[in-house]
């Protein structure tokens, strides 16, 4: 939903009074966000790793995230005050580092699958044949 003009007024006046008119002269606009709702969180979740799939095609290995993984990667890597960033840079700690590890050792030939799900509180990745 949209951002009442009830909040919109309160946060102005809470501008006001915290801020010298001559800095808030300065600004050209106030933007407004709402927090991000699970449903986005996953979604991104899910862009996010449909980019690493995009660079795993050349090497004809597929990735698969499944609910549980998804929901993990939310819960640990999301912070509602900085948004999606550390979403990201968590997946590329947990997520892209292990992956490269795991080509690097030779654990996954082209025409493989590999499914990220969550075992003993971890990210692991798995093949599937």
């Amino acid at each position: 939903g949209e951002i009442s003009e009830e909040t919109k007024a309160e946060v102005n006046k809470l501008l006001k009074v915290s801020f010298r008119p001559e800095f808030l002269n300065r600004l050209d606009e106030i933007v407004f966000f709402k927090p991000l709702e699970e449903s986005e969180i996953g979604r991104i979740v899910r862009l996010f790793a449909s980019e690493l799939q995009d660079r795993l095609e050349e090497k004809q290995i597929t990735l698969v995230l499944n609910d549980e993984a998804v929901s993990y990667i939310i819960e640990h890597g999301y912070d509602p005050v900085y948004g999606a960033r550390p979403l990201k840079r968590f997946m590329q700690r947990k997520l892209e580092t292990t992956i490269a590890k795991t080509l690097l050792g030779g654990d996954f030939a082209e025409g493989d699958t590999m499914a990220v799900r969550v075992k003993d509180d971890e990210l692991v990745i798995e093949k599937i044949s």
